[in-house]
């Protein structure tokens, strides 16, 4: 069975025809689309965000980057990406990164990217590590009855007669990130783990998020276009260790953590 249990019994309460395609047990979302042999370009994701008016889910393809100022200018809400052990809470039935995109099912409101909105078929996760669901694009819509759609994605090459992104809007996007002060003891207990020789990034990961506007900002800073990252960001230790230090490393951006910090977990 590829779907989880409080899925499965959604769409046969609504009487929502889909198809389940096995696959071998993946680690990941990634290796499960590859597993599938399916075209990417058919697969959606799910991002989970919150602020204090609560979670909502954002369906959009797999191969887009969430735009949180286009969410603003749809909802009205600074909405902040949960982590995904946080994301995990809200979904205890799927295995671990494997959020489905029908947030309704899980009684949150969903926002639909109109890439999505639009699609004749779309491939989805059900919940499960050794499956993907197949489903009809107006099934799917029905699924998500309710829900408002709209641009929600950054507009950049590979989407279609969307518009690149210019440089002026990269740098305005970065900007963004540094409207949100981390909590001052925090930054200093950072400093210091960061002077530390055996630092590792599996423990900054943990101090980052303490604090939810940090991790929203690290999150939105790896994710950007400027480093124009090929694979999926589901956690901050990903994010430090496979985007920023990366750069560090190369020198091309001039941003480091500390002369000694390690990137092993």
């Amino acid at each position: 069975m590829a779907l989880a249990a409080r899925l499965q019994r959604f769409l046969a309460r609504k009487g929502i025809p889909y198809s389940e395609l096995p696959t071998p047990q993946a680690a990941d979302l990634e290796a499960a689309v590859i597993a599938s042999g399916q075209p990417r370009s058919d697969f959606v994701q799910a991002t989970v965000l919150i602020d204090v008016g609560g979670a909502l889910l954002v369906a959009h393809g797999l191969d887009s980057t969430l735009d949180l100022e286009a969410v603003f200018q749809l909802t009205g809400r600074r909405l902040q990406p949960l982590t995904a052990r946080q994301t995990m809470r809200l979904f205890g039935d799927c295995d671990p990164g494997f959020v489905p995109p029908i947030g309704t099912a899980y009684d949150l409101p969903v926002l639909i990217d109109d890439d999505v909105a639009h699609a004749e078929r779309v491939l989805l996760t059900g919940g499960t590590n050794h499956g993907v669901v197949n489903m009809e694009g107006r099934d799917f819509r029905l699924a998500l009855a309710g829900a408002r759609n709209g641009h929600l994605v950054i507009r950049g090459q590979g989407s279609g007669d969307r518009a690149a992104l210019s440089l002026d809007e990269v740098a305005d996007k970065l900007q963004r990130l540094y409207r949100l002060p981390p909590m001052p003891a925090l930054a200093l207990r950072i400093l210091r783990l960061t002077a530390h020789s055996e630092a590792t990034a599996k423990e900054l990961a943990e101090l980052i998020e303490l604090d939810p506007s940090l991790t929203a900002q690290i999150m939105r800073y790896a994710r950007s276009a400027l480093f124009n990252y090929p694979g999926h960001i589901h956690s901050v230790q990903e994010a430090v260790t496979r985007v920023l230090l990366r750069s560090r490393r190369s020198h091309r951006h001039g941003y480091c953590f500390g002369k000694g910090f390690r990137c092993s977990p």
